[in-house]
């Protein structure tokens, strides 16, 4: 039950703070998980390069998995006043594509295919909005037998002549249809926004719909075989596909006139925090097959943890993801979230001499399916939903026994709790140099170096306390 308020303030001061919080941008609306709880297509918030720089990290997110015949892919994205950048790094043992001849269907081979709805992801069946690009790993600046293009139509695809830009290369000691073990290829898009019948780049918060599909084939006489960013997208129905949205995301927070303060970690108050990291761990595979058991391997119980990523491809044994689990059960029901945040504490960082490590911008993402810390592996760990938040990491060249980095993660609480959910979370980057590795403390080390998360929550926005006080009086 509220009491009266003892808030008084002048006519000017009065007028100014309604102003102030009706026009404000920390309300209570997005933090609502209500209102988006049914919401599990993925999104990807995608940061946009004004000209000169400063250069932000790319977006990322990943799907498939690493395998003798089977394909794992890392998207990137980035987005330019004029046009969006799209970049995929696809781990494929075997490498082939199709002969140089027109009309050729380049998803019989190697290759990569992006949707794009223009109107979001609604509607079940495709339309004038809706755009497809095809890029195989073929035949290097010949864009007649790489790339194809097509428009929705009440038939499905049909194939229109829409500029944009691609490349495509390998990396590996064999080359594409030699039949040989490779390491894998990347494909780099440039789709001007004028191709989409724009004059520049939508305004942030815009959203379209999304579906990314790999394709691979490994051998003349073999049976292709799809990939998607998704399992349940059907890449001619855009209401399963994905978002893009434009922009990196903005956390909108409440304005609460008092609140309480929870801290999670391991063993604090009895709360159980599993943590494990999947991939190369810090030795790049060291000891496994890297077609047969790299993707199958697991950590649990390690207590130093290692996020990894670069551009080179063929470097993809030293890439390594980490995932956490928080618990929210001591948080009330109810409560709007003020302010969330997790920290990790850095200890090291790859590199064989002082100097070598550079920054490294990693990225906080939410994940919305449970996992076991016992047989979590880089191909069984789960997708993110969404990209939340992304903080420079800079490298130490000594051992330091602790330096605390915190990321944003106050929406992805708030819909968590909403949803009746632990916090699930993955941490990765879109780095591109060598030695980006960086290895921080686990929930099987030490307190003092726990991940932490730290929630501050209230039960009433401070805009409804002014409203109640505006009711009932200023006595």
């Amino acid at each position: 039950m509220f009491t009266k308020s003892v808030i008084k303030l002048t006519s000017l001061g009065l007028l100014l703070l309604i102003v102030i919080i009706s026009g404000s941008r920390f309300s209570t609306g997005p933090l609502q998980a209500s209102e988006q709880s049914n919401h599990r297509a993925p999104r990807v918030n995608v940061p946009y390069m004004p000209p000169g720089g400063p250069y932000p990290s790319h977006s990322i997110f990943w799907y498939g998995a690493v395998g003798p015949s089977s394909n794992y892919s890392d998207i990137r994205m980035l987005l330019h006043d004029d046009s969006l950048m799209i970049t995929a790094h696809i781990v494929d043992r075997k490498l082939f594509h199709g002969p140089a001849e027109s009309g050729v269907d380049l998803t019989q081979w190697d290759a990569l295919s992006i949707f794009i709805n223009l109107d979001g992801n609604v509607g079940n069946a495709l339309s004038a909005n809706s755009y497809r690009f095809d890029v195989q790993l073929g035949f290097s600046g010949d864009p007649e037998y790489n790339q194809r293009t097509f428009k929705g139509g009440p038939g499905g695809w049909v194939e229109t002549d829409i500029a944009f830009s691609s490349t495509a290369t390998y990396r590996g000691i064999n080359g594409p249809n030699s039949g040989g073990d490779s390491k894998g290829w990347q494909a780099d898009l440039t789709i001007p926004f004028e191709s989409f019948g724009l004059s520049g780049r939508p305004t942030d918060g815009t959203r379209w719909g999304l579906a990314v599909a790999t394709h691979d084939r490994d051998g003349f006489a073999g049976v292709p075989v799809t990939t998607k960013w998704s399992s349940s997208m059907d890449l001619t129905d855009p209401s399963t596909w994905g978002e893009l949205s434009f922009g990196a995301l903005v956390q909108e927070k409440p304005l609460i006139a008092g609140s309480n303060e929870t801290i999670v970690r391991q063993g604090l108050n009895g709360a159980v925090v599993p943590d494990a990291h999947v991939g190369g761990h810090a030795t790049c595979g060291d000891g496994v097959d890297h077609w047969s058991e790299w993707g199958e391997a697991n950590y649990a119980g390690y207590s130093q943890i290692n996020i990894q990523n670069q551009w080179d491809i063929s470097d993809y044994p030293c890439f390594s993801k980490y995932y956490i689990t928080f618990p929210l059960d001591a948080i009330p029901a109810g409560q709007e979230i003020v302010d969330a945040s997790v920290t990790l504490y850095l200890f090291g960082n790859a590199g064989y001499e002082p100097g070598q490590a550079p920054d490294s911008a990693i990225q906080a993402l939410r994940v919305s399916e449970g996992w076991n810390e016992q047989t979590i592996t880089w191909n069984n760990a789960p997708l993110a939903l969404e990209n939340l938040d992304t903080v420079w990491v800079k490298p130490v060249d000594f051992f330091d026994p602790g330096v605390p980095y915190t990321w944003d993660v106050t929406q992805a609480v708030a819909e968590s709790l909403s949803d009746g959910e632990p916090l699930r979370l993955a941490f990765y980057s879109a780095d591109g140099d060598y030695h980006s590795g960086k290895y921080f403390w686990s929930s099987n080390s030490a307190e003092e170096v726990y991940p932490t998360l730290e929630v501050r929550w209230g039960d009433q926005p401070l805009n409804e306390r002014l409203y109640l006080s505006l009711i009932l009086g200023d006595n």
